[in-house]
């Protein structure tokens, strides 16, 4: 027993040590670029004219139109990149003498970019292609690249909260999303400086394609010609725009601009984090409830779409804040033409945030996420009348979850498993990584191999227990 006892005494010395480590360094890391901290800063606020969009009607041709339009610069951040006709498009340019650079995530959740062609236009076609965050990518900027947006000519900017796929650029039958361009020489120039150079840029975490994967796996199809499609918008002109970014200002900024709602305020989301959940955690939701007892119109439409018997988690909430506040709100599970709900879209009175923030923390203090706030009745408009539609179509004040709700979910897992033994369970996974790449480093480079490689893992192993003590412990709160 005392033996045993002593084992585990020196594993948590162990890995207390390399998380001690971590932490220093981590504090140390080259900080995002910043942008606003509050509302109101003239520095940030942009003249501009806003052609809107929506997901899936527009079939992304306004984005390939905008892009088609370039003469010397297209630069694209975006999460994930399957669009073969965008792609394909992107090489016609740069082999047309225009400067191409796309900045994908690494490593995308459950799916893949559409890397063969990415890999054509980098080597064939001489455009930049980079990765950031890959497998294995030290001192990582963020936890996903999970922004959708391009500067054209370092004149107009394109934002969306849909990804660059082929479903939401080649059919109608994509997401439902919303996505503006943005035409302000100034604000594509804050873009370019201050968020995409930066992010482009970075020594630590960023690869080109070539690095990350074989030349060889180069798609050998022609790319063929881009047709101009033909899709009916209007621009404002006039209009102002302020930008709100992940991991630095977005959640000050989104608290602080539904604070500002008097007449109405419409909410359209994929997701809700379980933290945020409840009418008193200082979030989204709360922000709602505040607004709606203060007399303000708040609906609020929440996707439904990934729910299962035994978590229905946004059902349960929807049920709630229908029978326990005056928000009005409804669950939605696809509409014609579209299945899932993937937009991130605020509405304040005569103003309209598009981009892709999620109500998440991670989403708000981990990501890289990219918003804009417009100041236009009519660009407002042109949304509310959108949301409108998916709310009208599906909402319902007596709906209810099934019976396998949310909270007896939490309440069964929290007694089968105490939330510090899951915690636990992760920490000794962790310790085994540490302690692999520490042979293997000190096998390689002697004492200094093995300090580097403690350093590095002792960093991703800490972040990794956090975050899990962090949401096991949420869990565990939600008992009580």
């Amino acid at each position: 027993m005392h033996k045993r006892m002593g084992t585990t005494a020196v594993l948590l010395v162990v890995l207390l040590a390399s998380f001690a480590v971590a932490v220093s360094d981590y504090s140390d890391a080259e900080s995002p670029a910043v942008g606003p901290n509050s509302l109101g800063e003239s520095s940030y606020m942009f003249d501009s004219t806003v052609t809107p969009f929506t997901f899936p009607e527009c079939k992304g041709i306004p984005v390939m139109n905008a892009i088609n339009d370039a003469t010397t610069s297209i630069r694209i951040s975006v999460y994930l990149f399957s669009s073969k006709e965008t792609i394909a498009l992107l090489s016609q340019k740069a082999n047309a003498g225009v400067k191409v650079e796309v900045l994908i995530d690494g490593t995308p959740l459950g799916v893949s970019s559409n890397n063969e062609m990415l890999m054509q236009l980098d080597q064939q076609y001489h455009g930049d292609v980079r990765l950031i965050n890959f497998k294995g990518a030290e001192n990582a900027q963020f936890d996903y690249l999970h922004n959708k947006y391009a500067i054209i000519d370092e004149k107009k900017v394109i934002i969306t909260s849909e990804n660059w796929t082929q479903g939401n650029f080649s059919s109608s039958t994509g997401n439902r999303g919303w996505g503006a361009i943005i035409e302000s020489p100034a604000y594509a120039s804050y873009m370019y400086n201050n968020i995409f150079k930066h992010d482009f840029e970075d020594d630590n975490d960023v690869n080109k394609i070539e690095d990350v994967y074989s030349p060889s796996i180069a798609s050998k199809d022609a790319v063929g010609t881009y047709t101009l499609k033909s899709y009916t918008t209007t621009s404002y002109s006039g209009v102002k725009v302020y930008p709100a970014h992940s991991p630095d200002t977005s959640f000050n900024l989104m608290k602080e601009y539904m604070g500002t709602a008097t007449t109405r305020l419409y909410v359209e989301e994929l997701d809700i984090s379980p933290k945020y959940a409840n009418y008193t955690t200082d979030g989204p939701i709360k922000w709602m409830v505040d607004k709606a007892n203060a007399g303000v119109d708040v609906k609020y439409v929440l996707d439904i779409s990934y729910e299962k018997p035994k978590d229905q988690a946004h059902s349960q909430l929807i049920y709630d804040l229908n029978h326990d506040t005056k928000v009005k709100a409804s669950p939605i599970k696809g509409g014609t033409g579209f299945s899932i709900t993937h937009n991130k879209g605020i509405i304040v009175d005569d103003a309209v945030w598009v981009g892709s923030v999620n109500m998440t923390p991670t989403s708000f203090h981990e990501d890289r996420e990219m918003a804009v706030i417009i100041y236009s009745a009519d660009v407002a408009n042109f949304y509310a009348t959108s949301f409108n539609k998916d709310f009208n179509n599906n909402y319902d004040p007596e709906y209810k979850p099934g019976e396998y709700t949310m909270v007896n979910r939490v309440v069964d897992e929290v007694e089968e498993h105490p939330w510090y033994l899951a915690v636990i369970a992760v920490a000794i996974a962790a310790l085994g990584i540490i302690v692999k790449k520490v042979l293997i480093g000190g096998a390689k480079g002697g004492k200094k191999g093995a300090q580097k490689a403690a350093k590095s893992a002792g960093k991703s192993a800490a972040k990794k227990v956090f975050k899990s003590a962090a949401k096991e412990y949420s869990k565990s709160k939600k008992k009580k």
